[in-house]
């Protein structure tokens, strides 16, 4: 991939041999040759001074050079810009733009959302493995939840639900419509239905961003609607398959509100003692709709449910699994890290991300210069910097957070892996950290343009990734906690 320019190395307070001749700029906005007067720091509470007639902002830095191109877009007239400085994570201060085109507002998460999947389950004998198996898969477009229900009990049982969950998720994968894939996985379960064989009992759900949603059931019970004060049995089709019983349901699921689905050892809690023909969906129904009243919260129905159903069974039982799809407001972050790989788009690439929802995330000095150039403000250097382990902080008016990049992104990587909730500590890895770990969705705007200081040996020696390689780490550690998260590569 074509090296375009340097991304700024932290070389501020951390224990990097600079290469010969280099110097360390003062603010810790990367390296320079010797032969350059060092830009004196910035007092605190002000801001730097726009560069003289004919000056522009030299990439990698803070400092000036003569004007070979401007950084400013040359479409439209230039007008006087008014920069005030803000700390880590305020909201944008009023400022004019030099580009009109390059939006200043931007839209907030709340026509995201976000689906969260609470599931409680229970193996029929304490030590054994679950029969029952839920698995959820996210997309830009929708979120898709499967519960199956292998037959019998025990690892016999986990493993046919496996087979069948697998089955179902590879369908879909393989870009089968829903009703596509559930066909041909219940034409399968139908040659099994053999206690010799693998055979599962199972429901998917997919439900859209806009909350409309779409149920089939093979020989499952029918899923509930689940409100704040209120949970309901949803009307459901037959659908024509022999002596199956195959249902879909549609619906609509608002903000607030929950998708019950369970395995018959829910709904046949109890069957031929205390309810001849077991709890059924509408005594599963009427229990949450209590427990509503009496003030529980609906992520907390699948653990009531669970509970209540295995005071119904008694000594006997099966195994037992109720899944929520609850639908809320979703976090949004979005994150621009590395200078595209062509020039020519920075702009595009800048507007693209401003328009993107949530709060705004910055990582990498030369990606902020190019933010700001375009916004038509400044980057303002964090000069009360006291852990030396941690790079210092940035801030652009308008922007949420402005971190270093490489040694950032690693240091938040590696904390992902602890599942700490959150960091009480004021420094640019907590905050990039703080929001990721309670973010639903991430946007990620991924600058392909290389640095050859972050592939140096001096890195290497440090176990410091660059920024290519330790990005798809930190995705895919975002996806695992359920995030949903989308990267486009410029």
């Amino acid at each position: 991939m074509a090296t375009r320019r340097q991304d700024h190395p932290t070389v501020r307070r951390l224990l990097i041999c600079l290469p010969t001749g280099l110097a360390p700029v003062e603010g810790g906005l990367g390296t320079r040759p010797r032969t350059r007067s060092p830009i004196p720091p910035l007092a605190p509470g002000s801001r730097p001074r726009r560069p003289p007639t004919g000056l522009a902002p030299v990439e990698g830095g803070l400092g000036t050079r003569p004007r070979t191109c401007s950084p400013i877009p040359p479409r439209g007239a230039r007008c006087t810009i008014v920069a005030k400085p803000i700390s880590t994570g305020a909201r944008p201060v009023g400022t004019k733009r030099s580009n009109p085109q390059l939006p200043r507002t931007r839209t907030m998460s709340a026509n995201y959302l976000h689906i969260e999947v609470k599931t409680a389950q229970c193996s029929k004998r304490p030590g054994q493995p679950c029969g029952d198996l839920v698995m959820s898969d996210r997309s830009p477009a929708h979120t898709t939840l499967m519960c199956v229900d292998g037959i019998g009990s025990g690892t016999r049982a986990r493993i046919a639900a496996q087979m069948c969950a697998k089955r179902l998720a590879t369908s879909l994968q393989l870009d089968m419509t829903l009703r596509q894939a559930f066909t041909s996985v219940s034409e399968t379960m139908n040659r099994w239905r053999d206690p010799s064989k693998p055979f599962a009992a199972f429901s998917v759900a997919r439900i859209r961003n806009d909350g409309m949603t779409t149920v089939l059931c093979y020989d499952a019970p029918p899923p509930l609607l689940v409100g704040p004060s209120q949970a309901s049995q949803l009307p459901s089709r037959p659908l024509p398959w022999g002596k199956v019983l195959v249902t879909e349901t549609q619906c609509q699921v608002r903000p607030g509100e929950g998708l019950l689905m369970m395995s018959d050892g829910i709904t046949q809690a109890g069957v031929g003692s205390r309810f001849p023909y077991g709890w059924d969906s509408d005594g599963v129904a009427r229990f949450a709709s209590g427990a509503l009243v009496r003030g529980s919260r609906v992520p907390d129905i699948p653990g009531l449910v669970l509970n209540e159903a295995r005071k119904i069974w008694g000594t006997t039982g099966d195994d037992c699994t109720a899944t929520l799809a609850y639908c809320r407001a979703g976090n949004v972050v979005s994150m621009f890290t590395g200078p595209p790989n062509n020039e020519q788009s920075d702009g595009t690439m800048v507007q693209r991300f401003m328009e993107l929802p949530g709060a705004k995330v910055v990582c990498g000095g030369t990606t902020a210069d190019i933010v700001a150039s375009w916004l038509g403000t400044h980057v303002e250097v964090e000069q009360e910097n006291t852990n030396p382990h941690v790079p210092p902080r940035y801030a652009i008016t308008g922007i949420d957070v402005v971190t270093e990049g490489a040694v950032t992104l690693n240091q938040v990587c590696n904390l992902l892996d602890l599942d700490i909730p959150m960091l009480n500590e004021d420094n640019g890895v907590a905050d990039l950290y703080n929001l990721l770990s309670t973010a639903d969705c991430v946007h990620i705007i991924h600058g392909t343009a290389r640095n050859q200081v972050s592939d140096s040996v001096t890195f290497h020696q440090l176990g410091i990734l660059a920024r290519h390689n330790v990005l798809p780490l930190l995705v895919e550690k975002l996806r695992t906690q359920g995030k949903l998260v989308t990267v486009t590569h410029c």
